[in-house]
């Protein structure tokens, strides 16, 4: 491969990535970078071979200019030093921004190709064009290995889930400072699908306003609580509450420890009209995108889970059920 080549293979298996996953990062390339795609066999697999143009056509740019403009753009660059500088200094940033753009898409390819992805065959096969603009100017300004690593992983998952990413989501990911980012991620290593049980993890008042003004909580002005609602599991009625792809069940007949403090960090249930409930931590929907860039156990954790409430309603017939294959009923 030459200087002016940059390849890029996607060698990925049909039982691994859906043909509307490989079409959605196929028109992400194009979209970026124009490139002339080599497609080959999506019965078995695709490999993407990319040809870097970028240059080549600067300098066809400045030819033909130069051409056409003839004595004249050369008298007025060589009097007018500073229009020079501004020339080769536009054409500098954009040499860069495409650099840092194929950096991107490589740490994206990358990620891509290394997650379990499901089949959302009914989706779209390309991705929305409001978000591939904005991206881009994102992605063009990542000029570090740290940014250009995150903006990577933004469009893999926006690939594997389109709609994942508001241009507010995007914004806040900009913009975040490096410590909230940390505080953000530490707190969702005791995510649950959409929230944090205060039993898992307790935010000081300080570090809760942080992931407010970050746009990533909703605001604590509101208190925030999950409740068990009333179920039969193999015949027996039980108290069940569902987090994301789990679900937890409580003997129906069993005396709760249920307390009347509802704006402290008590640890135990509240009465809700007779079915008991616990105080979370809300995502807010910027909160829940940039929640998915964050690898977590969700089953470690919702083991722990189980374990406190079962601790605290003094029964080991607090089950851990989890949702069935076809995503909608609860099982043990």
């Amino acid at each position: 491969m030459g200087s002016d080549e940059i390849g890029a293979s996607l060698g990925l298996s049909e039982n691994k990535v859906s043909v509307s996953v490989k079409s959605r990062w196929l028109s992400a390339y194009d979209h970026f970078l124009g490139r002339k795609v080599e497609k080959k066999g999506l019965e078995t697999e695709r490999e993407v071979t990319t040809h870097r143009v970028v240059n080549t056509a600067l300098n066809d740019v400045i030819a033909k200019a130069a051409a056409v403009a003839g004595d004249t753009i050369n008298r007025e660059l060589s009097e007018n030093p500073e229009a020079a500088r501004r020339m080769l200094s536009g054409l500098a940033r954009a040499v860069r921004g495409v650099d840092n753009l194929e950096s991107v898409l490589n740490y994206g390819l990358e990620d891509l190709s290394h997650r379990q992805i499901q089949n959302n065959a009914e989706m779209d096969v390309t991705l929305n064009a409001d978000f591939l603009e904005r991206f881009e100017s994102y992605a063009e300004r990542a000029s570090t290995e740290e940014a250009r690593l995150k903006w990577g992983s933004i469009l893999s998952s926006e690939i594997r889930n389109p709609g994942t990413f508001s241009n507010r989501a995007m914004r806040v990911l900009d913009e975040i400072d490096k410590s909230d980012a940390e505080l953000f991620q530490q707190f969702c290593a005791h995510r649950l699908g959409d929230n944090v049980p205060h039993l898992l993890t307790a935010l000081t008042s300080h570090e809760q306003v942080r992931l407010e003004r970050a746009d990533l909580l909703i605001s604590s002005e509101l208190s925030y609580y999950q409740t068990f609602r009333e179920e039969k599991l193999q015949g027996k009625k039980i108290w069940f509450a569902n987090f994301g792809d789990f679900g937890l069940s409580i003997p129906f007949d069993i005396d709760l420890p249920f307390t009347k403090r509802r704006f402290d960090d008590s640890p135990h249930f509240l009465d809700h009209e007779g079915a008991p409930n616990f105080r979370i931590y809300w995502l807010s929907p910027v909160g829940r995108a940039v929640a998915s860039l964050i690898d977590v156990d969700e089953l470690t954790t919702a083991e722990r889970f189980r374990s406190l409430i079962a601790a605290q309603v003094g029964s080991e017939e607090v089950h851990l059920l989890r949702r069935n294959s076809a995503g909608n009923v609860f099982v043990l």
